[in-house]
């Protein structure tokens, strides 16, 4: 998609932003948390039996028409596309989660190596779980603060970034990554598996998760969580069936759902969340 098909003033709405900022650290930390906030993660399109398209016209048409949003596949595109024509340089990546995972997970989810000032800064705005909602510097040295949620990046033995969280008790592991630049058919292939495997989390999960100043909302079964920038929960709302889950995708969420992809959604979106990969 091209700088005159793209609908940059229908994103820029979206993020309730009024223009695209500078090629400098400082304006690529306001547009990747401008859409982290404004367009959450969520997988009722895979739960509904809905095809996850790639194309870029068709994450347009989903994340800023439809105002619906996304996983890490469809946010990082849109991401990639606004780093693109904001004039941001960046590589897309594919790594192996490890959260609540006893060992890593296969090569299947996106992220974006950027680079800015002549330091490269990883950028992921469609993790299904407790991540980044900004960008971060690849340093192993350093821990960043991001409201309220430290991070670090930690060198395993085989040469991978890992990426951690800060829980009250330890360090978590997220995910850890090398450095390979993947293609377009990578990253066609593992959005087919993700999505069409029987066994896949996003197959058999309800995963939502809206970032907050601190902390986030997510769902978890037929609950709406209030989490903390601890991961501790502190609210808890009921939802007794679809209705309420379109009701709740729009007035916290910001999401416009269809009742019909809620209806198809909905038995399997009841089950408790298991937010591996």
């Amino acid at each position: 998609m091209n700088k005159r098909t793209f609908p940059i003033d229908t994103y820029l709405s979206r993020l309730g932003l009024s223009s695209l900022p500078d090629a400098t650290q400082a304006g690529l930390h306001d547009l990747v948390r401008a859409q982290a906030m404004a367009i959450p993660f969520e997988n009722l399109d895979i739960l509904a039996g809905v095809p996850i398209c790639l194309d870029e016209a068709a994450i347009v048409d989903k994340l800023l028409r439809r105002k619906r949003g996304g996983y890490c596949y469809e946010l990082n595109t849109l991401m990639g596309i606004a780093l693109e024509h904001a004039g941001f340089k960046f590589d897309t990546l594919l790594s192996r989660v490890t959260y609540n995972r006893p060992q890593p997970g296969p090569l299947t989810h996106q992220i974006l190596r950027v680079t800015c000032d002549g330091d490269p800064w990883l950028v992921d705005i469609g993790f299904g779980g407790p991540g980044l909602i900004e960008p971060m510097r690849m340093r192993t040295d350093e821990v960043t603060t991001q409201s309220g949620a430290r991070f670090r990046l930690i060198r395993e033995t085989n040469g991978d970034l890992h990426l951690q969280r800060q829980t009250p008790s330890d360090w978590i592991g997220l995910y850890r990554f090398a450095m390979d630049v993947t293609t377009p058919l990578d990253i066609e292939m593992a959005n087919h598996f993700v999505s069409t495997y029987p066994r896949s989390p996003f197959r058999n999960r309800f995963m939502c998760i809206k970032p907050l100043a601190t902390g986030m909302w997510r769902i978890d079964g037929p609950e709406l969580i209030q989490i903390d920038d601890q991961l501790i929960a502190r609210q808890r709302i009921s939802m007794s069936g679809p209705e309420e889950l379109v009701r709740a995708m729009r007035s916290i969420f910001g999401l416009e759902l269809p009742t019909d992809i809620a209806e198809r959604a909905w038995p399997t979106a009841t089950r408790p969340l298991d937010e591996t990969r």
